[in-house]
């Protein structure tokens, strides 16, 4: 401390101006406050309010704008179902994740791959793309064609404001994990269970597409120990740049050819322009 104060003094002396780091990572600096101790610099950090006023602010904005969305996308769904369905197999599909508190639930989704596609993953595990227990395949060759689109502008997520609205899942939260995913999660990264998981969250709109693991638990882990409103917003915000910058990248790196033989799925898919895998790196600065 005495060699850090004679240096602070020399360098401020040399007319520099000076900025000292707590050495909290990962901290949302909103949360600290000036607090001397003994009349010594100190910081206050704010406790992290899981409860109370903003979570039940929360939880309404959830089930207004949940039904609201639901209701307004609701001809959205039931048009890319039918053509899911005309695909061949099931129009959605469910799975069973891991929600608040470790408890299970199904998700909802409009199907995107092939109906045997959780079948056919072990034999792809060797092409994963991801570090860590996410599997991930940027050419995954399970998708539909339907499926490609619907994945690409996330048109696929959109019943999950029927999750929501019961209250199983939040627009803002850590994405819901596997069963199998979350059993190797270590107890720094289960913090995430306090919380609902989401449609939308920290890591889709900053990590999404970083291969490292560590990515996607420091953006978990942030979004548990800094949540806030202002967050939340901020989140939903930069999903909507972040669909719409991955549309146009789609569009343009698209290139579909129609065929007679196709199915109505296939050339209903064809026609539809829009999709998302660009700006990956939005907020991770934040996360940091």
């Amino acid at each position: 401390l005495r060699d850090m104060n004679r240096v602070v003094r020399e360098v401020s002396d040399a007319g520099f101006q000076v900025q000292l780091f707590g050495g909290l990572l990962g901290i949302d600096p909103k949360r600290l406050q000036t607090n001397p101790i003994g009349g010594q610099a100190a910081f206050y950090l704010e406790q992290v309010e899981l409860s109370g006023l903003q979570a039940r602010f929360k939880r309404l904005a959830d089930v207004v704008l949940g039904a609201a969305g639901l209701v307004a996308v609701a001809p959205v769904i039931g048009l890319f179902a039918l053509l899911a369905r005309l695909d061949g197999g099931s129009a959605f599909f469910r799975q069973v994740r891991v929600g608040r508190d470790g408890r299970p639930f199904t998700l909802i989704k409009i199907r995107t791959m092939v109906m045997n596609a959780e079948e056919l993953q072990p034999a792809l595990q060797a092409a994963n793309e991801r570090k860590g227990p996410l599997f991930k395949m940027d050419n995954d060759p399970r998708f539909t064609r339907l499926g490609r689109f619907l994945d690409a502008t996330s048109i696929n997520e959109l019943p999950q404001l029927w999750n929501v609205v019961r209250g199983e899942m939040s627009l803002v939260g850590p994405r819901p994990a596997l069963a199998s995913e979350a059993v190797t999660f270590n107890e720094r990264l289960l913090m995430r269970n306090r919380v609902r998981p989401g449609i939308t969250g920290l890591w889709q709109v900053s990590g999404r597409d970083a291969a490292s693991f560590a990515t996607y638990e420091r953006c978990d882990v942030f979004y548990v120990e800094n949540w806030s409103m202002r967050l939340d917003f901020m989140i939903l915000a930069q999903t909507v740049v972040h669909i719409l910058a991955r549309s146009l990248y789609w569009r343009r790196q698209s290139s579909v050819v129609r065929h007679p033989s196709h199915s109505a799925a296939d050339q209903m898919a064809a026609t539809i322009g829009g999709s998302l895998e660009a700006v990956d790196s939005l907020a991770m600065a934040r996360a940091q």
